[in-house]
C-alpha cells in the first residue's frame, strides 16, 4: 500500500538530535491510516462526520488491518475524530512500525535508549539524509509557489501541518510569508478537522489525568 506514513515520520525527525519535532506526530499517522481506509473503500464518512463500515476485508497491511479490525468490532458509529484518537493510542508501536520501510531501505536507524538509565525512549538516527532533504525541499518549493503539488503532496502537507510539523521546516526569515501560503493551501478539510479534534481531546484527557494525579498526590502527602 502506498501510504504517507514514512514521509510523516521523516518530517517529524530532527536530523541533528534524532528527536521528534512534535508530540502530535501520532495523530498525523493515525490520520493517514484513517484516510487510507476511506481511499480503499473500507469505510465511509457521512455528512455529519460519522464513520460507517463498508467492507471488512483486510488489506494485507498489518497497521491498517489492525485499525480496520477495531472499526469492525465497534457496534455503533463514531465520529472520525474519535477513531483517529483511538488509532493514535491503541495501534501497537505506531511510530516504529510507521518507519519500518525507512529502516529497511537504510535511511533510518531506530535506537532504544534510556534517559538517566531509567526512562526508555527511541532515538531516530538518519543514516541517509537525501530522502529527508528532498522531501523538505519539495514542500518548501510548493509553499514558495515554485512547484505544483500533487494530490498526495497536498495530503502530506495537510497531515503534517495538522500535527505542527511544517512550520519548523520553514527558514525563520520566510516563516511569516510561507505560513500565510500554508493557510491558503487550506486546513479546513474534514480529516484535518478530525485530527485537530482528536488532538484537542487527547490534550484535554492528558491535562485531566495530570490534574487528578497531582490532586491525589497532594491529598496523600
Amino acid at each position: 500500500m502506498n501510504s504517507l506514513l514514512p514521509e510523516l515520520m521523516l518530517l517529524s525527525i530532527k536530523p541533528e538530535s534524532g528527536g521528534l519535532r512534535s508530540n502530535y506526530l501520532r495523530f498525523a499517522l493515525a490520520g493517514e491510516i484513517f484516510i487510507q481506509l476511506i481511499n480503499t473503500k473500507r469505510i465511509r464518512l457521512d455528512e455529519k462526520g460519522k464513520v460507517h463500515l463498508v467492507d471488512p476485508t483486510p488489506l494485507d497491511a498489518p497497521l491498517f488491518d489492525e485499525a480496520l479490525a477495531r472499526i469492525v468490532k465497534k457496534k455503533r458509529s463514531a465520529k472520525s475524530s474519535e477513531w483517529i484518537l483511538t488509532f493514535s493510542n491503541s495501534v501497537k508501536k505506531l511510530l516504529p512500525r510507521s518507519a519500518e520501510s525507512l529502516v529497511m531501505e537504510g535511511t533510518l536507524q531506530i535506537e532504544r535508549k534510556r534517559f538517566l538509565g531509567l526512562i526508555p525512549y527511541s532515538h531516530y538516527k538518519l543514516i541517509d539524509r537525501s530522502r529527508y532533504d528532498n522531501l523538505v525541499d519539495s514542500i518548501l518549493a510548493i509553499l514558495r509557489g515554485k512547484a505544483d503539488a500533487s494530490a498526495e503532496q497536498y495530503r502530506l502537507i495537510h497531515l503534517a501541518n495538522a500535527a505542527s510539523l511544517v512550520t519548523p521546516l520553514i527558514p525563520k526569515e520566510e516563516r511569516k510569508e510561507l505560513k500565510a501560503r500554508l493557510k491558503e493551501i487550506g486546513t479546513d478539510q474534514m480529516v484535518d478537522k478530525a485530527i485537530r479534534e482528536a488532538m484537542a481531546a487527547a490534550l484535554a484527557a492528558t491535562t485531566a489525568a495530570t490534574v487528578a494525579a497531582t490532586a491525589s498526590s497532594s491529598s496523600g502527602s
